[in-house]
């Protein structure tokens, strides 16, 4: 008697993969959510240097506040003060960023596209913050509440990258 041996046939295999392209399209998105073609430049004024880091992304469309090891306030590269001649010479900042976040508010209203309004209104209570590396930290703090004081309470401080 002989047993008849039953061959498998060859068929191929299906494998499900719709997870997979789920999970590639989620960091996809994140990728694109994360990515900015346009890069901020600005000069920085003498005798200033930066502290280090690891970080590239800098803030844009904002204000940027710089202070020199000598302690001179500059907002958009132009003197408005400085930090160790008292109370009065820091008022001035404060009146220039509150102007700064009174123009930009008014410039929201001209804006119809609402994507380009939802990204500007994040970015209106924004300044960027570049300090000599050599400051105190109370120096960082004093500027800090300056520029919450006239509205600006996201703060992005601009450094030097390591290479």
């Amino acid at each position: 008697m002989r047993l008849k041996k039953h061959r498998r046939s060859k068929e191929a295999m299906d494998l499900d993969i719709t997870s997979l392209l789920d999970i590639l399209v989620i960091l996809l998105v994140f990728l694109l959510n994360s990515y900015s073609a346009s890069e901020f430049k600005f000069e920085p004024v003498s005798n200033i240097e930066l502290a280090p880091s690891d970080s590239q992304k800098m803030g844009l469309l904002v204000p940027t506040i710089q202070v020199n090891k000598f302690k001179d306030i500059y907002l958009e590269n132009k003197k408005v003060g400085s930090l160790k001649r008292g109370v009065a010479s820091v008022n001035s900042l404060e009146e220039k960023l509150t102007e700064i976040k009174k123009e930009n508010e008014e410039n929201l209203t001209k804006i119809t596209n609402k994507a380009m309004l939802a990204d500007r209104k994040k970015k209106l209570e924004m300044v960027n913050i570049v300090m000599d590396k050599s400051l105190a930290y109370e120096d960082l703090d004093r500027i800090m509440t300056i520029a919450g004081n006239s509205g600006h309470t996201k703060f992005k401080f601009i450094v030097q990258t390591l290479h």
